[in-house]
């Protein structure tokens, strides 16, 4: 069942879907498979340092892992609750925060534009009366780590006046850290609706691939609103299809394993005046709960 906001950027964008495409299509630069913001993102970067790209999408855009992740962008804070301290990943992710927040922020002028599409600066981090609290990480520690390692900052909030409402008759600790929160739908719509030419829709199990000594040489799908078999060359392929990409890789003749795939629960909860909170509730070195507003 596809989530609501999901077939509403897909709607949208396929009202005028046959008026704009180039139906002679039969080469690009670089093929992307996967219309999530990972394939939309890498599409908007190639074709403004001037490749000729097209991404293909088999279901809607968004479907799957950009809908489901909440929107909080995560700048490694939470590598330093786990007992094994993860310093390399913290240095692979760092900058995500200030990188979005300056894409996200009112009056951008960095590119892709995307102002507008933050839900907040900020989300927060709390441990409950009930909890275990921070295992083993004291907050001079956690500061310490932060300056030197992270681009993210993080404040203990002592006075209850400062935490969210939805917090203040369970929180027990609060910190407000500096990684913001962003509408995923949006970002999509405005992604995809600045290369609308350039997106294709792929039939059923499509893409497939026609391989040749140094690779994939040829990308062909049959295009559902179109309805026509597209037959693309290609000299480069970029899989961003979430937990496809291993069933994609494997059939472009790409051995080793390319998606880690972790169990996720996930509750939706729907009633007027819901408390607007984005953030963790932590429990030794465990997140226990996620928990973001949408409205």
């Amino acid at each position: 069942k596809k989530d609501a906001r999901t077939v509403s950027v897909h709607h949208k964008l396929i009202k005028d879907y046959t008026d704009k495409k180039n139906t002679m299509l039969s080469q690009a630069d670089t093929v992307i498979v996967g219309g999530g913001i990972a394939g939309l993102m890498s599409l908007d970067h190639l074709v403004r340092e001037g490749f000729d790209a097209i991404l293909v999408e088999s279901t809607a855009l968004g479907n799957g892992q950009t809908i489901a992740s909440q929107g909080i962008i995560h700048g490694g804070l939470k590598y330093l609750l786990a007992k094994a301290l993860k310093l390399d990943f913290m240095n692979e992710v760092r900058e995500m925060p200030c990188w979005w927040t300056d894409r996200t922020c009112e009056g951008s002028t960095s590119s892709p534009n995307l102002s507008g599409a933050r839900l907040s600066p900020n989300c927060y981090f709390w441990v409950t009366h009930n909890a275990k609290g921070i295992n083993g990480v004291t907050m001079p520690y956690v500061a310490t780590v932060v300056l030197s390692q992270l681009r993210t900052k993080c404040d203990l909030l002592p006075n209850e006046d400062d935490w969210p409402d939805a917090l203040r008759a369970n929180g027990k600790r609060v910190y407000r850290v500096a990684e913001p929160v962003i509408d995923t739908g949006k970002v999509v719509r405005m992604l995809a609706s600045a290369h609308k030419k350039r997106i294709f829709y792929a039939e059923g199990d499509e893409p497939t691939f026609t391989l040749c000594s140094g690779g994939v040489k040829k990308v062909e799908f049959y295009d559902r609103y179109l309805r026509e078999r597209l037959s693309v060359t290609t000299g480069s392929l970029i899989l961003a299809a979430g937990k496809s990409n291993d069933v994609l890789a494997k059939r472009a003749g790409f051995t080793q394993k390319t998606t880690r795939l972790r169990p996720l629960q996930q509750l939706l909860v729907h009633a007027d005046n819901l408390p607007a909170l984005w953030g963790h509730c932590i429990d030794g070195g465990e997140t226990l709960a996620t928990i973001t507003t949408h409205r």
